[in-house]
């Protein structure tokens, strides 16, 4: 048996405008600094942390007393970086609690940054020492301009009041690549290194030749691969272009989702020859007898600056599609928030605010059917249930940092709750789904890039053809006032606008473009969360035409505890089988069932937990 945990999280910066629970209106995104403009933000951080020297600082666990002292900042490879001197009342309680006072220092350091997300800013605090620790002296930077000081963290006394000492912490701001680096950095790249990228995801033998070429743009980066290729039509299939992308997106050091289409022309005097269609058997490129044609294609690529992992965030602590448990307590159960002496339906952003302001509640839901508001503690959640209209959240930064990460990986899980929150650091609790998936002023998730991570051909691997998915082509509308005929509104009536539709939303996991019939000039859209890809559920409407079909990941996954073997979880949905190998050859190995299981669930953003069993 072989067991694997994880907790779904994905960028923790991006941009959207709505999703389908709340359907609200999001804010702009910011206008934010990237790496070309590092030196400037060094110089702007140094003198507003100059400015806060002696001020009250950020609001510490405890409410411990803290100043600001000097301290340094400068450019870095990555962007900003930099060391805080604090002076601190009780040094053992700061460090003791280094995890919430990470997250209220970086909190802080934000309000100092206006071109970039809170996400942006990690914050390192030293261990506790158990001696006086040597002086350290943090060099003067030309960027900050600051004076340097001898750092001293000192162990308290072993009775009596803490003594306030200096405490160093470090910092690094990370910013997105910019314009000039990206192109600079892709301009530099020999001849050999773009040929290794290229190859290492394309099939052996395919390309022998690449070098890249850029472009002026005035809104993004903009370039070109020129490929030598031993089969110019394979290089252009669908699959070949995402694995380009893949490969400039390894080259430019950005995430895959900001490499947009690749757009394939003709390198030299031969056209690409088009590529088969399934089934054909007549023609110089049929499916099993086609013609290799030698050639060289250039390959058109742009990458979007600031990408999606820069364009800002809000880090919360937020389930989509999930309602709390009902509370027992009528005071903590309310649907209106009353406003300047009217009463307005909750939103989710007031019945957020609202929730910290009573006593001893420690999560909420809103739901948008009757926009209702109910507050409650986080036992709540044990009961909590679907919704497809909710949300719900605990009280806002208690869910700790994002992404989180086991302080001790032998502790989790625990014997209770309480145990295995502790794993996660003292004050901190174990990370909810979708916590760390950023999201917009409503709440909504943001939109994050995606990949394809499995795709439906004949005899191909993964059969395609899902349960749980909704047929979404076409809504009905109301007859014409003119003419009296009643008419549809085209809804992904293409299979394009299938793929696209679905792309476009975080929960969709699978589109299938497929027919009840034998004709596939009947299909239409089917989309969702996608399981049981291997067999029929009950009730399940029977697909006889299937012409296409992905599934698709949004955004990344950061995997807090995997090969967990020495625990079962319960309440999991089977997704096949253990004897499926019997009838779907390539499911006949452990690891083939370990890697499908292991799509499914990082496909699914609904999905914390997987395991497989063999």
């Amino acid at each position: 048996m072989w067991k694997h945990v994880l907790v779904a999280a994905s960028f923790d910066q991006a941009w959207a405008t709505t999703n389908p629970v709340t359907g609200l209106a999001g804010a702009a995104p910011p206008v934010l600094a990237d790496i070309d403009q590092a030196g400037a933000v060094a110089v702007t951080l140094a003198s507003h942390l100059t400015e806060a020297s002696g001020d009250a600082g950020p609001a510490l666990a405890g409410g411990m007393a803290i100043s600001l002292a000097a301290g340094s900042v400068a450019a870095s490879r990555d962007g900003v970086s930099g060391v805080l001197n604090l002076t601190v009342s009780d040094p053992a309680s700061f460090l003791s609690q280094g995890s919430l006072n990470k997250i209220a220092l970086e909190a802080w350091l934000t309000t100092k940054l206006t071109d970039a997300p809170q996400a942006s800013v990690e914050v390192t605090i030293p261990t506790p020492p158990t001696t006086t620790l040597a002086p350290a002296t943090a060099a003067p930077t030309e960027a900050g301009n600051l004076t340097a000081t001898n750092v001293t963290v000192t162990a308290p006394p072993p009775s009596g009041d803490p003594v306030a000492a200096l405490v160093s912490t470090t910092f690094v701001v990370t910013l997105p690549p910019g314009k000039t680096e990206i192109s600079t950095r892709l301009g530099n790249v020999a001849p050999a290194d773009i040929l290794a990228a290229v190859a290492s995801q394309l099939p052996v033998g395919l390309v022998t030749g690449a070098t890249v070429a850029m472009t002026a743009s005035t809104t993004n980066v903009a370039g070109s691969l020129r490929l030598d290729t031993s089969d110019t039509t394979a290089v252009e299939s669908v699959a070949n272009q995402g694995h380009i992308r893949t490969a400039i997106a390894a080259l430019a050091h950005v995430f895959v989702g900001d490499v947009g289409a690749i757009t394939i022309t003709s390198a030299d005097a031969t056209p690409i020859v088009a590529e088969p269609v399934p089934g054909e058997s007549v023609g110089a490129s049929v499916e099993n007898s086609r013609r290799l044609t030698a050639g060289a294609v250039n390959a058109a690529f742009t990458i979007a600056v600031p990408g999606l992992r820069a364009q800002g965030w809000q880090k919360d602590c937020s389930l989509q599609k999930i309602v709390l448990a009902p509370s027992a307590d009528a005071a903590n159960q309310f649907s209106t928030l009353d406003v300047a002496g009217t009463a307005v339906d909750a939103t989710p952003a007031s019945c957020g605010a609202e929730a910290p302001s009573r006593t001893s509640v420690e999560a909420w839901s809103w739901d948008a059917t009757g926009h209702t508001c109910s507050l409650s503690n986080l036992a709540g959640l044990t009961g909590a249930t679907f919704s497809s209209t909710a949300i719900t959240s605990v009280v806002q930064n208690s869910c700790g940092s994002c992404p989180s990460t086991l302080e001790d990986p032998a502790l989790w899980p625990g014997v209770d709750a309480s145990a295995s929150h502790t794993a996660f650091g003292v004050g901190a609790m174990q990370p909810v789904n979708l916590q760390c998936w950023p999201k917009n002023s409503n709440f909504d998730l943001m939109p994050c890039g995606h990949v394809v991570v499995e795709e439906y051909s004949v005899g191909g691997a993964w059969a395609g053809r899902c349960n749980n998915l909704d047929a979404t082509t076409v809504a009905a509308v109301a007859a014409d006032t003119t003419t009296g005929v009643v008419g549809s509104a085209g809804v992904d009536t293409t299979q394009a606008l299938c793929q696209a539709s679905c792309e476009a939303d975080p929960f969709c996991t699978v589109w299938q473009w497929s027919s009840t019939t034998s004709n596939a000039s009947d299909a239409q859209c089917y989309r969702g969360s996608g399981n049981q890809c291997w067999s029929a559920a009950i009730g399940h409407a029977a697909i006889e035409t299937l012409v296409a079909s992905q599934r698709i990941q949004h955004g990344e996954v950061h995997v807090i505890k995997d090969n967990l073997v020495n625990a079962v979880l319960a309440n999991l949905q089977q997704q096949f089988g253990e004897h499926i190998g019997a009838s779907v050859p390539s499911l006949n190995t452990s690891d083939a069932q370990k890697e499908a299981c292991r799509k499914i669930c990082h496909s699914n953003i609904m999905c914390s937990y997987w395991q497989s069993f063999f």
